[in-house]
């Protein structure tokens, strides 16, 4: 009875269940570009040696429909000396990263995701020695899961756990094949009139 009551405010014209249509509607159809687009910042710390290097992408996903989200972003990573205490630009890596996710409920997304850093070779969390040769544009791939929860208004927290495909001939500017991240998501609402 309780579905059958939140079906009728659904959909007001029901005479029966055979009324409802196959198809779930898609809940993104009608809606503003606005209400499709959703910013967000993700950040990934990683502690090797004497470095503090910490991965910020900002990235702007677009709904398809309830469940599907795709988008591109940007990487940068900032490297602080511990040593030396201060900045140290050898080994930032930047660059552009794309991502693709499926709502399966409560929550919980399995995520795919493609980038092209530039990052110094041979990767400066796995050298020995303080210098490199050179820097290159290396790919990388990640598949994973992502939560999301509400955090602050309209802001929503999220945590992934991201499993690194492939070690593109070494060259791979992370370190450990399983990498954490946390971030948040700005939702945004048309403003009335």
């Amino acid at each position: 009875m309780d579905k059958m009551a939140k079906l009728k405010k659904k959909y007001s014209s029901l005479n029966s269940l055979s009324d409802i249509p196959k198809q779930r509607p898609n809940e993104m159809r009608g809606k503003p570009l606005i209400e499709r687009i959703i910013p967000s910042l993700t950040l990934q710390v990683h502690g090797r040696g004497e470095y503090v290097l910490v991965d910020f992408n900002a990235a702007a996903g677009y709904r398809f429909n309830g469940k599907l989200t795709a988008g591109l972003g940007w990487n940068h990573r900032v490297a602080y000396n511990k040593k030396r205490d201060g900045f140290s630009a050898l080994p930032r890596v930047y660059g552009i990263r794309s991502f693709s996710e499926y709502k399966i409920g409560k929550g919980f997304s399995p995520r795919v995701e493609f980038e092209m850093m530039n990052a110094p070779v041979p990767p400066m969390i796995q050298r020995t020695s303080g210098d490199y040769s050179n820097r290159q544009w290396v790919p990388g791939a990640f598949v994973g899961i992502k939560k999301d929860y509400k955090f602050f208004g309209g802001v929503r927290g999220t945590s992934m756990v991201m499993l690194r495909l492939f070690h593109y001939e070494h060259k791979s500017p992370y370190s450990d094949v399983v990498n954490v991240r946390t971030g948040f998501e700005f939702p945004m609402r048309k403003k009335g009139p």
